[in-house]
């Protein structure tokens, strides 16, 4: 066992060492020669005594524009700069003069230099530079055309008011052994032929946007916090004030909102719950039938909330169709699945899912440990409950899920604490009616289960104020047109306790009353029937969107609750009966 002066002797080389790391903030600017192994095949003295000499050029530009040329092994040259304008500047100047003696070299054996220049921290041993900055650099270099120059978005940031160069954006780039995408810009140079696109080259440029912005968001929404998605939200807003937005940025739009409602996120969103819903299904509109993953989710768990099963699980698996391996709609498959009442075939979506997103699995972990719950394994349930925690705690959905298999497990008090935090989120306190709605179990013994574990953790209400209802409670179309039109329904409104009525003639016009007996016009409207689902479009309510459910009748009617037959939409549930 060392003694105390050996300790101390180890912890003070350490120190010197530590002390010996140096880092600063620099301009690195990397180039090679574009198909160098080509020309040194075809001619290697020649190529050598061109790419000296354009070495040699290069190295005078550099220290002529306050650079330090860093190293320069064969056609590479690393050099770094105190300003990043400078380091742009020298660039520019490189490539114009390059351009000028290619002019008097044949076609075949004309040399061109490819630059790439980031803003970054390096680490500093001798003469040398290490580090991150230095490798991003080296990949943006990669990135560049022969003649051309990349710059990171720091180095935009900084130069972009200072030159009279025009640059255009090429997206967030996955580079190799770089953990984050890197957003891009190549320097239109003046004297380049391809530096004057045309007006159609400009608009796809500009149209292309969208689809850069969106790469960068999908590692940013894979974290799954109030962070993330606020981040993510804010920069989608941003793409959509410059330009429309296209039809995937619309879905993913759409997801943010829809996920964020149901994590009690939306305070980070600055928006609320049914406009954060009505804006959900605005943006699902506008890119109907267009197959986006994002949206697919979102239309999938709509067909979970209205009972439909099947049409979800077909959503979910055309969700995985363009992106087999997307660790969130793998999950997402993995929890329609259970909640279809197949937990056992969701297991392989959710392990899955939990391989491909390593660094961010809360949201994985949770919905596997779903399933394990539903096939009543409790200790399986439990540990992946406790690890998704563990890895995230804003993570507040499946909180209730989570208490569930702690009450079975014996765990009253730790489930009863968890209730209790997650009843503080939510502006309306969570009872069995409103947290079953969103827990919609197809198989009768999972979801009586699963209530029965809420009460037990005191979640307010009992088990049979569950909405749980059966595919041979639905109402056909016929039946809602003959019970609903030209008829006027009353029912208390879950999320207030605000006991309301609708009032709708036989051609599907619309009024909304409250207030004592129903005396007080809230809103008007119209109704529909589609296929076997109740439409209706609120002015105010609805913000003037078609909201449908099917309707099922109550086979666990109180008639103090008016719930004699109950309407799920994605917005919520509205228990009814006639007057």
């Amino acid at each position: 066992m060392p003694n105390r002066s050996d300790k101390t002797s180890t912890t003070s080389k350490l120190s010197r060492k530590q002390r010996a790391v140096k880092r600063k903030l620099t301009a690195i600017f990397s180039a090679d020669v574009q198909g160098y192994s080509r020309l040194m095949e075809t001619d290697e003295e020649y190529t050598v005594s061109i790419v000296t000499s354009h070495r040699n050029l290069m190295a005078g530009l550099i220290e002529q524009y306050q650079g330090r040329v860093v190293d320069s092994p064969g056609d590479n040259v690393l050099a770094e700069f105190a300003s990043a304008l400078d380091a742009v500047n020298c660039a520019i100047e490189v490539q114009r003069r390059i351009r000028q003696l290619n002019l008097e070299i044949p076609e075949d054996r004309k040399m061109l230099f490819r630059i790439g220049i980031n803003l970054g921290d390096v680490i500093v041993e001798g003469e040398r530079i290490y580090g991150d900055g230095v490798n991003v650099a080296s990949r943006l270099e990669g990135l560049a055309e022969g003649g051309g120059v990349c710059v990171s978005r720091p180095v935009y940031d900084q130069v972009k008011k200072k030159v009279s160069q025009k640059f255009e954006y090429l997206g967030a780039r996955t580079v190799r052994n770089i953990s984050e995408p890197v957003r891009v810009y190549k320097i239109q140079l003046v004297d380049d032929p391809n530096a004057a696109p045309s007006e159609k080259v400009q608009y796809e440029a500009r149209k292309s946007i969208s689809k850069d912005t969106l790469l960068e968001i999908r590692p940013i929404l894979l974290h799954h916090t109030p962070e993330a998605f606020s981040l993510a939200f804010t920069l989608l807003n941003k793409e959509t004030e410059k330009q429309p937005a296209d039809s995937e940025a619309k879905a993913m739009t759409a997801y943010i909102l829809w996920e964020a409602a149901n994590q009690g996120w939306l305070k980070d969103l600055g928006i609320g719950y049914f406009e954060s819903r009505s804006q959900a299904r605005l943006h699902l509109k506008a890119c109907e039938g267009q197959g986006s993953p994002w949206g697919n989710m979102v239309n999938s768990e709509i067909k979970i909330l209205r009972r439909d099963f099947s049409g979800a699980i077909k959503l979910a698996r055309e969700a995985l169709e363009p992106s087999p391996s997307d660790p969130t709609v793998l999950s997402w498959l993995a929890y329609a699945l259970t909640m279809a009442g197949r937990p056992m075939e969701a297991v392989p979506y959710g392990r899955e899912a939990i391989k491909n997103n390593p660094a961010n699995p809360a949201l994985h972990f949770s919905r596997l440990a779903l399933a394990y719950l539903s096939m009543g394994q409790m200790p399986e349930a439990v540990g992946l409950f406790a690890k998704a925690t563990e890895k995230n705690l804003k993570m507040n959905s499946l909180k209730p899920a989570h208490a569930v298999a702690l009450v079975y497990s014996g765990k009253k008090e730790e489930a009863r604490k968890l209730l209790d935090q997650y009843r503080t989120i939510w502006p309306v306190l969570p009872n069995i009616r409103r947290v079953m709605f969103f827990w919609p179990f197809k198989d009768k013994r999972t979801a009586d289960f699963f209530a029965e574990g809420l009460t037990q953790a005191r979640l307010p209400g009992k088990v049979s104020d569950c909405l749980y209802c059966q595919k041979e409670q639905k109402l056909t179309g016929s039946a809602i047109r003959s019970t609903f039109f030209g008829k006027t329904m009353t029912g208390f409104d879950p999320w207030t306790g605000r006991q309301e009525w609708v009032m709708r003639d036989k051609d599907g016009g619309a009024i909304l009353y409250a207030g004592r007996d129903g005396q007080r016009i809230m809103d008007r409207g119209h109704s529909r029937v589609e296929k076997d689902n109740l439409c209706d479009c609120w002015e105010e309510r609805t913000a003037g969107i078609d909201v449908c459910g099917p309707v099922f009748r109550n086979i666990r009617e109180d008639a103090e609750q008016k719930d004699e037959f109950i309407l799920f939409t994605d917005y919520g549930f509205f228990p009814m009966s006639p007057v």
